[in-house]
């Protein structure tokens, strides 16, 4: 992979970075307030990509958003901010701004998760919040089943024109350029969190998480694992 931030839609740049046998990506919303959006994983990761595609890309100044506390996303910020001086670490909550940039929260994945909003293309950048069945090694994770559901109904609301995921979800997509493409993958995260939470739903509580894990890996062993985080937090929710 070049170190170069390629156009994903007007204004909004990305750049995927190698973790794990997979890719984990960075983002650029450029315009009168430029952010950055998380921050990979290593020191390695910001000095040997990061840093000579934000030269490229002609980065000065502007502000660093991340969309939730894994490594992946986060490990490579104070690596980040000590390399740019003129770039500033921004917490938002939920419904604050930052130029273009509207935060909202959408937990479930994590439950500091958070997907950014540019208002002016209609796109979310949602990181893991919609996890699909996961992606390689790492199945579909869910901490707080909940908030999970209360994520799905906020982007079916938000309707946006397009959706950036920060990894190239199985059963997903990386990107969804245009309003019937971002429906579709949507409603594919949709169906393919049904289809996970009925079965789990279909073994007892009084099962063994392990049971239900070796169970979806019989049953599907072409998908991601199921994380037995999640099948306590659907019974949990149920």
């Amino acid at each position: 992979m070049d170190s170069v931030f390629e156009k994903a839609t007007d204004g909004i740049y990305r750049l995927d970075i190698p973790f794990d046998h997979l890719y984990t990506s960075v983002f650029l919303i450029t315009g009168d307030t430029p952010v950055i959006v998380d921050s990979a994983t290593t020191r390695e990761d910001v000095s040997l990509r990061i840093l000579p595609a934000l030269s490229l890309a002609g980065f000065e100044k502007g502000s660093l958003l991340v969309t939730h506390r894994h490594g992946d996303h986060n490990g490579g910020t104070p690596f980040l901010l000590s390399a740019l001086p003129a770039l500033s670490a921004v917490t938002l909550r939920d419904g604050e701004t930052l130029g273009t940039v509207r935060a909202i929260r959408l937990g479930g994945h994590t439950e500091d998760s958070m997907g950014y909003f540019d208002t002016r293309t209609g796109t979310l950048l949602c990181g893991d919040a919609l996890q699909f069945y996961g992606v390689g090694k790492y199945g579909c994770s869910i901490v707080n089943a909940a908030m999970y559901e209360e994520t799905l109904d906020r982007i079916k609301t938000l309707a946006p024109e397009a959706i950036l995921p920060s990894h190239d979800f199985v059963g997903g997509s990386a990107a969804a350029i245009g309003k019937n493409s971002a429906a579709a993958l949507f409603a594919s995260a949709r169906e393919k969190w049904e289809e996970i939470k009925a079965f789990i739903l279909s073994f007892p509580q009084s099962s063994a998480p392990f049971d239900v894990v070796r169970a979806w890996k019989t049953a599907h062993p072409t998908l991601p694992p199921l994380p037995s985080i999640t099948v306590k937090s659907v019974w949990k929710n149920a």
